[in-house]
């Protein structure tokens, strides 16, 4: 890949496990879904947003630290997080609250947060109005993808959004 870019972004996916993070991170990078991945990874994608190509550093954390230290220092530097749950999973969603806080913690004031609600199946445990809620709370943005329709135009918003909200952090 040797396109150009303006400007690059460090993106880190977070959240609970098995709420579907490194199924997100695939989507993203376009690549085929591998439950057998453990350990960080780094994926790049370079996103055009408003005629400007921007590089995307996409981190997939798998949440797989023993030590909290080590679980906070890959957020330096990062410009946007992405907090998955899985809607058919209440466990998942109530850590969220806990990665806020973390985050809020550990990361610059204009790292911009983002609450990505995933759906698998048909069960949902959470109610359509809780990460709603949850998001305005804490002046975050919201966002859901639906597994069981076509997320392709979702996945390539999803980007848009992304890119957005790390334009935001930087001139912030």
């Amino acid at each position: 890949m040797n396109q150009k870019f303006n400007k690059t972004f460090k993106i880190i996916i977070e959240g609970a496990r098995n709420p579907g993070k490194t199924q997100l991170f695939c989507e993203l990078l376009n690549k085929n879904y591998n439950e057998a991945e453990i350990g960080p990874e780094l994926g790049i994608e370079i996103v055009q947003y408003q005629n400007i190509n921007y590089k995307l550093q996409i981190w997939d954390t798998h949440r797989q630290y023993n030590h909290m230290k080590l679980a906070t220092m890959h957020y330096k530097g990062t410009h946007v997080v992405l907090i998955v749950f899985d809607v058919g999973n209440i466990e998942t969603f109530n850590l969220c609250s806990m990665y806020i806080e973390q985050i809020r913690s550990n990361c610059h004031q204009n790292t911009q947060i983002m609450l990505v609600g995933q759906q698998f199946n048909y069960i949902r445990q959470v109610r359509i109005d809780e990460p709603i809620l949850l998001a305005e709370m804490n002046n975050i943005t919201y966002t859901e993808i639906n597994y069981l329709e076509d997320t392709q135009q979702a996945i390539i918003l999803l980007k848009q959004r992304i890119t957005a909200l790390a334009i935001t952090n930087e001139y912030q």
